[in-house]
């Protein structure tokens, strides 16, 4: 259970790096292992997902 003392100390503030702003295009960047195939993606502050940009190279994606 998380529960906290009311009275106890607060959470350490956030850095100012982790700080963006919402819904983001490429906020799910991070749950992909950084390569090569992903950092053009992230220095242009794209989406990048693997499994799309596969299907897309095989001719398999879906266009609706």
């Amino acid at each position: 259970m998380n529960l906290r003392d009311e009275n106890g100390p607060t959470v350490a503030p956030f850095p100012t790096a982790w700080k963006v702003e919402p819904n983001r295009k490429d906020m799910y960047n991070g749950l992909f292992p950084d390569n090569a195939a992903k950092k053009p993606y992230v220095e242009a502050g794209k989406p990048f997902n693997p499994w799309v940009k596969a299907s897309e190279d095989s001719g398999t994606a879906s266009s609706h």
